[in-house]
């Protein structure tokens, strides 16, 4: 997939089987994380979650093996925070970003957009 833009678009709850999105504009608001390295961030949290015994925990995991199971095997990829809070509550989130934030570089761009593995200037 190429040339397509869903910047202004509200990713939820969407699938994208083994497609390269990285000739496209991807969504850009803080609802949406932009993930560089897709399936190797999806990874790292399921190893993390897998530590855990909690309900939220087991929910957000159900969550992002659905997403593990679609995703490319490389390149970028976007997750809806709203979806995971939806299934596990807004705290549970919450924790997992704040397992990922110091293990990765993040940044805010000019439009608010967070991204975690940025996207290289122009892409996202």
């Amino acid at each position: 997939m190429t040339g397509v833009d869903f910047s202004g678009g509200r990713w939820r709850y969407a699938e994208f089987r083994d497609l390269d999105l990285g000739g496209v504009r991807l969504p850009v608001d803080y609802e949406h994380v932009i993930f560089e390295d897709y399936p190797e961030v999806l990874d790292r949290l399921l190893s993390f979650l897998a530590t855990r015994t909690d309900s939220a925990s087991k929910s957000l995991t159900d969550g992002l093996n659905v997403l593990r199971r679609c995703a490319p095997k490389r390149g970028r990829g976007v997750i809806n925070r709203q979806d995971l809070a939806d299934s596990a509550g807004e705290a549970a989130v919450r924790d997992l970003y704040s397992y990922a934030q110091p293990k990765i570089h993040h940044r805010f761009d000019n439009i608010g957009c967070l991204e975690i593995f940025p996207c290289r200037a122009g892409s996202s």
